[in-house]
């Protein structure tokens, strides 16, 4: 089934924003980590790849941090949740939730 990963890692989202512990942002980052950071615009239904990209903008808008040695200490998804307000955070998380049901959508001309 074409588009099959992307459903996959977006229905493991939405169960980690559902069932995830800690605060909204921390439940979109876990998301954001655990799986969906994987997915690119390709692995999208042409309807669908604008709205992933809105989707990806807001998690990747932020540069990540970087310790003296040039590493890592804090990716892009982190430093862009913690510059946005937990009601944009709740909008995120529904947006998220949205291209889900659409994927899942059996009307979806894939």
């Amino acid at each position: 089934m074409e588009f099959s990963y992307a459903r996959g890692k977006i229905g493991v989202a939405v169960e980690d924003l559902a069932t995830g512990i800690g605060n909204i942002k921390e439940r979109i980052l876990d998301a954001y980590v655990g799986g969906f950071h994987t997915l690119g615009r390709d692995d999208f239904p042409e309807e669908l790849k604008e709205y992933w990209d809105k989707i990806n903008e807001v998690l990747t808008k932020e540069e990540p941090t970087y310790n003296e040695k040039g590493e890592a200490i804090k990716g892009s998804a982190e430093n862009s949740l913690l510059k946005i307000s937990n009601d944009d955070a709740v909008e995120l998380a529904r947006s998220i939730c949205y291209l889900d049901a659409k994927l899942q959508d059996s009307d979806l001309s894939i």
